[in-house]
């Protein structure tokens, strides 16, 4: 009974991996499979973590906290280290600063507008509903922090990669960007990396119908700035980030960069109260 379980067991995860593949995102195979694979191994993971804290038997009788074995305990560290300590510490910051500046906030606008009934309702809406979101809202941060952890660097790779490929699910797309990666991987260097990536760019600038062609002008500058005649000299110096800040769009091509401006203009927004419509625009956009 037991061999036929553990079979019955495996025939499902199998199943739920084989069907996990429409969810897998890339432009090229690699990225495809490599998507896939994370998905499949973070739904291993919470499977065998969930047998090997709660498994029992003559081999294993330790117990910690009255409750967990060895295996038990080691997780339960993790688990209040990596995930319960974060989610605290934001439910702090939440009841300590983010609550009560929403309080603020909708105080203020409640003596600026003229409907002061609905911005009273809000107040009285947020002052009752917010505490109980925000342990909801914690709640289900632990179970993806939990289960989700190679799932959250795919889904980094798709929305700052795939994404931005037009039309990657097309064949003939994915099938170039397959060949320039490979040619770029071929390099056996960092610096023949480098001049393969600007070989690429600099095709693709050409070939493109678009006005904006910088990495093209910026290659040819480059080129020409050279006075010893070596066409490659100076090629040979540029560094990623000036390929970075040379490209089409330099501000999606520093990531960092864009996360950091998008958040200060997400917080300027929030804080700007002047500009907002109405006191729901101000609820959603602290949501």
């Amino acid at each position: 009974a037991n061999y036929i379980a553990i079979l019955s067991i495996l025939i499902s995860m199998f199943s739920v991996m084989t069907k996990s593949l429409i969810l897998s995102q890339g432009a090229e195979k690699t990225t495809f499979v490599w998507s896939w694979l994370c998905m499949v191994t973070d739904f291993f993971s919470i499977f065998f973590t969930l047998t090997w804290v709660f498994y029992s038997s003559d081999i294993v009788t330790s117990e910690y906290l009255n409750f967990f074995n060895l295996f038990g305990f080691m997780w339960f560290c993790k688990f209040s280290a990596s995930v319960a300590l974060p989610v605290t510490i934001g439910l702090i910051g939440f009841f300590g600063f983010g609550y009560w500046f929403m309080v603020y906030v909708l105080y203020r606008d409640e003596g600026r507008r003229s409907c002061k009934l609905s911005c009273c309702g809000f107040t009285i809406l947020w002052l009752v509903f917010s505490p109980l979101l925000a342990v909801v809202v914690a709640f289900c941060a632990c179970i993806l922090l939990e289960v989700f952890c190679f799932a959250f660097a795919a889904l980094f790779v798709y929305a700052f990669c795939t994404e931005r490929i037009h039309k990657y699910s097309q064949a003939l797309v994915s099938k170039c960007v397959q060949q320039m990666l490979q040619f770029i991987r071929a390099g056996r260097s960092s610096q023949d990396r480098r001049i393969r990536v600007l070989a690429v760019n600099y095709g693709l600038n050409k070939a493109s119908k678009r006005q904006c062609k910088s990495m093209a002008a910026y290659i040819e500058r480059t080129i020409d700035e050279d006075e010893n005649g070596d066409n490659y000299a100076k090629l040979k110096q540029i560094s990623y980030e000036d390929i970075r800040e040379n490209s089409g769009n330099a501000r999606k091509a520093n990531l960092y960069r864009d996360l950091t401006m998008d958040l200060k203009k997400q917080w300027s927004s929030v804080t700007d109260i002047d500009d907002m419509e109405d006191c729901t625009g101000c609820l959603a956009y602290t949501f």
